[in-house]
């Protein structure tokens, strides 16, 4: 359970490049066509001949992922496999008649019910709050969501079964509806990450600034794609301005242009090759 979540998570973090809200799931990915699967394998990279090849799995434990997508593009199953590629655990979606998310269910290796989330939304359509429960469909968790829109800002408290607050984030938006600046407290309501970004006006992640708590800069990221919105490049510096070592992407693609190989460089050494299978919907 804990390796799905961290592909969700990485799936998440590639969000960061994406318009700001995306119509489903195929336009949060950048995807062209209608996309049916996508099984998504990280290799080690290896300088073979002078060309850079796949090697071993980048995670001997697993860490590979297959994405289900229904027909209007939205995930139906998103699946995390073993080095074997077998399936060590997978999350199905279920969407109302409008096509929002309205339960998202966790499942283990044997197909038994590992954790449910309930999600509902308010009169705009946004979400108001997500109910969480375990195995045995006890409670063991909450979100509550809050907008203001005069403010343009929304906050999120986290709580426990008994209601306890356990940490709040609050974000700023721009009138584009990107966020601007995320502030998270802790159940102490002290501030724990603090982090500014800037967007592009297609909505992706142009800076991110890592703040402290008192607003000194830790750490900038600076963000760059391709003209169809891959991330081709990725610099950053510490709060002293030396430079990090630059990551960079090359790509391969297919005949409709979502990629199939996606090489990261740290500076000018390979580390990574991920590799996409995709499937179409006839």
């Amino acid at each position: 359970m804990r390796h799905l979540k961290l592909c969700l998570m990485a799936f998440l973090l590639l969000l960061c490049g994406c318009k700001n809200k995306p119509a489903n799931d195929w336009e949060a990915m950048d995807l062209n066509g209608k996309v049916k699967q996508i099984i998504e394998q990280q290799f080690l990279a290896e300088i073979r001949f002078g060309k850079v090849e796949k090697g071993d799995l980048y995670r001997s434990e697993g860490w590979d992922c297959i994405y289900y997508f229904n027909e209007k593009g939205r995930f139906s199953k998103v699946s995390q496999l073993d080095a074997m590629s077998d399936e060590l655990s997978y999350t199905t979606y279920t969407y109302n008649q409008h096509d929002t998310l309205t339960i998202e269910t966790s499942y283990d290796a044997e197909g038994e019910i590992s954790e449910k989330s309930v999600f509902t939304y308010d009169e705009k359509g946004r979400v108001a709050q997500v109910v969480i429960f375990n195995n045995t469909d006890n409670l063991t968790g909450s979100r509550l969501y809050e907008y203001n829109d005069k403010a343009n800002t929304s906050t999120i408290c986290a709580y426990s079964p008994r209601g306890r607050l356990l940490n709040k984030a609050e974000n700023k938006l721009d009138k584009n509806g990107n966020p601007t600046e995320f502030k998270l407290y802790n159940e102490e309501n002290q501030l724990v990450n603090f982090r500014k970004e800037v967007h592009d006006r297609d909505g992706r992640l142009k800076m991110l600034t890592i703040l402290t708590p008192d607003a000194q800069t830790v750490m900038t990221v600076t963000f760059q794609y391709d003209k169809n919105g891959n991330l081709i490049l990725q610099e950053g510096s510490d709060e002293n301005g030396e430079k990090f070592i630059p990551k960079r992407y090359e790509y391969k693609f297919d005949a409709k242009g979502n990629w199939t190989q996606k090489i990261e460089f740290e500076g000018d050494e390979a580390k990574t090759v991920t590799e996409r299978q995709i499937e179409y919907y006839e």
